[in-house]
This record gives C-alpha cells, sequence and structure tokens, in this order.
C-alpha cells in the first residue's frame, strides 16, 4: 500500500529534515544501549562504550530526547498505546499523536492521514512507535504482509520505526512459536527500525536460576505465550459462545503474548471494577485507561492468563461471566466469597 501523494502533502526528498534521513540517532542509541537496541543492518557492540539501561524506559527516553529538535517534533503511537511510551514522551516534550490500530494492528491508510495532517499544521513526524508482536495493551500481532507494507509506508513517509519486542527475550519467536512472523528491523533494508527490546520490562518473566537455553525456560514461555492465552480463548468460547450472551460478549484471538481484550453490553469502569473484587473477586483492566481521558472505549475490558496455572484461569473465568451475567440482566450464582480469590489480571 502506498499513501496518497498530492502537491499539498508529499514532501520532496529534498525538503525532508536531514534527521531523519541519516543513522545518527540509530547510532547513537546502539551505542548507548547495545543490549536493548539492535540496528537491522547490525554491528560488533563494544560493551566498554555500553552504558546499561535502568529499566525504567530509559533507552526510549533517550530516543525521544534524540529526536526532539524543537517544539514542531511529535511521535506517532498505535493506539491504545503502552503507558512507558506516553511518560516518556512527557518527559521529553514530545507530543504524542495516535494512529488507529485497527484489525491488522496498525492502520496504515490512518498513518499516512496523521503525518500528512501534521505535516499540514506545521508538525515534524519523527518516528513510529508501536509493539508489533503481541501489542501491549491489545494483544494484535502484524501479519507478514502488514509488516512488510508498514516498511514501505514509512520509508515513503520518511518517519523512523521504534520498534518495541518485550517478549523476544523470552524465547518465543524460535522455540514456543515457529510460526511468528519476523521482527520488524529483520525485515528492514532501509535502515529505519530501531528495535528495542526492553522498553517495557515485562514482569512476566521466567526464573532467573534457568539458563537461557534450557527446555525449563522455552516450556515456560510456551507455557505463559501461547498454551495460556489459548487456554482462556478457550474458555470464554464456552462461556460467552453460546447461550443468552452469544452476540452481545466479544473478544479478539490474538496468536500469542498476555492479553485478550473482551467487549461487553455495559459500562466498564474503575467503579465497576472495585465492584468485581469485591463481590465477585475477579481482577481485569479497563481499557479506557490506555487512552487519553474521555476518549476511551467504555466497553471494553482487558483479560490476562498470564502466568496462572489452567485451574485458576478458568476459575477467573467463571467469576467473570458471573460478573457478566448479573451487569447483562442474567443472573447466575456468585462465587463462594469464602473460597480463596482467584484472578484473571
Amino acid at each position: 500500500m502506498s499513501p496518497s501523494r498530492t502537491p499539498d502533502t508529499w514532501i520532496a526528498p529534498a525538503r525532508v529534515d536531514p534527521v531523519l534521513r541519516s543513522t545518527a540517532l540509530l547510532d547513537e542509541v546502539a551505542d548507548r544501549y547495545p543490549r536493548a537496541v539492535s540496528l537491522a543492518a547490525g554491528r560488533p557492540v563494544d560493551p566498554a562504550r555500553a552504558e546499561p539501561a535502568d529499566g525504567h524506559q530509559e533507552a526510549l527516553t533517550h530516543a525521544l530526547r534524540a529526536l526532539r529538535r524543537s517544539d514542531r517534533d511529535v511521535v506517532l503511537a498505535v493506539a491504545p498505546t503502552y503507558v512507558g511510551l506516553t511518560r516518556a514522551a512527557r518527559l521529553t516534550e514530545l507530543p504524542v499523536l495516535p494512529v488507529a490500530d485497527g484489525p491488522r494492528g496498525v492502520d496504515l491508510d490512518d498513518l499516512a492521514a496523521q503525518v500528512h495532517g501534521a505535516r499540514a499544521a506545521g508538525l515534524r513526524p519523527r518516528a513510529l512507535y508501536l509493539v508489533p508482536d503481541f501489542a501491549t495493551p491489545a494483544g494484535i500481532s502484524l501479519d507478514l504482509p502488514a509488516r512488510h507494507e508498514l516498511l514501505d509506508l514509512v520509508a515513503d513517509l520518511d518517519l523512523l520505526l521504534l520498534e518495541d519486542d518485550p517478549y523476544g527475550p523470552a524465547l518465543v519467536p524460535t522455540t514456543a512459536d515457529p510460526h511468528r512472523p519476523p521482527a520488524l528491523h529483520t525485515l528492514d533494508t532501509r535502515r529505519r527500525v530501531v528495535h528495542v527490546d526492553t522498553f517495557t520490562r515485562s514482569t512476566h518473566t521466567p526464573p532467573t536460576n534457568t539458563n537461557t537455553n534450557t527446555p525449563d525456560r522455552t516450556t515456560w514461555a510456551a507455557r505463559v505465550y501461547l498454551h495460556n492465552p489459548r487456554h482462556l480463548l478457550e474458555g470464554l468460547a464456552a462461556r460467552f459462545g453460546h447461550g443468552p450472551l452469544a452476540g452481545r460478549v466479544h473478544w479478539h484471538s490474538p496468536a500469542g503474548g498476555l492479553f485478550t481484550v473482551l467487549t461487553v453490553p455495559f459500562v466498564v469502569d474503575d467503579a465497576l471494577l472495585e465492584v468485581s473484587a469485591r463481590e465477585f473477586g475477579v481482577l481485569w483492566t479497563p481499557m479506557a485507561h490506555f487512552y487519553d481521558p474521555g476518549i476511551g472505549p467504555a466497553h471494553r475490558l482487558r483479560l490476562s492468563g498470564g502466568a496462572l496455572d489452567p485451574a485458576r484461569i478458568d476459575a477467573g473465568l467463571d467469576r467473570l461471566a458471573a460478573l457478566v451475567g448479573d451487569r447483562s440482566g442474567h443472573h447466575s450464582r456468585r462465587p463462594d466469597r469464602r473460597a480463596s480469590t482467584h484472578l484473571v489480571p
């Protein structure tokens, strides 16, 4: 797919900001954070020159700071986006423009429209931030054709890509999920991608006493990122795929990762979350928290099986089904509050 090009919106290469056409940003970030950042072209790393990231989006903050040259600069992010990106952007005083996600993970037409609109308003879009695999917080992954189309588009738009890959270190690509598409930086032939695997510093990490190449670590990754999410999806289908709530409760089906998003026929907010925890013994996350105030979806919530065992996932889904039935007018037996609380966090 190519962006629409008109004399009013298309910027000829000679007029493009030279910062975006150089590799200075990529080289600077990679020099300081070689453990976190790898370039598509690849090069040796000198550990003596490395400054380790502190685990609080330091590498991301540094990348955004390098991008900002004036108050005209902006960064784009697929919405809903990871909250660490918005925090880092606030620290660097770099506004974030939302790009629609869509069923493929990113709406390429909207990306082109946002860039052209920003430039027409006198702004300078620097880069697009996204999580192409099991996106935080929506859980959507880009398929291979979408990755190639995205790389072609950002080259046409003269943007950089900040590719966040929090699950790469968990060995999901090569062992637990051999069908996972290649990372964007491995497909990039134009040095447009800054690939970072520690931006989000996921708390869902394997036991520290296991070697990175052991079967135990691979088994752990497969359970957390593949088997548990599939068990969660099967449980949703069993509870909401038939009966009075069939067709009124919807969810997307990610191939892996930690999250799935549920759409329900009532308003989801913090007050309901408190009721859910107190009266039904189950936790979840309102999706509205991942958007600017007042524009988030009012009927969507996020679930995760995470590192829970299947029995706890089932218990949590039973409690969630009781809550949804109660709020939808289809009353079901409430869970026994004397029992231990099981969570779908």
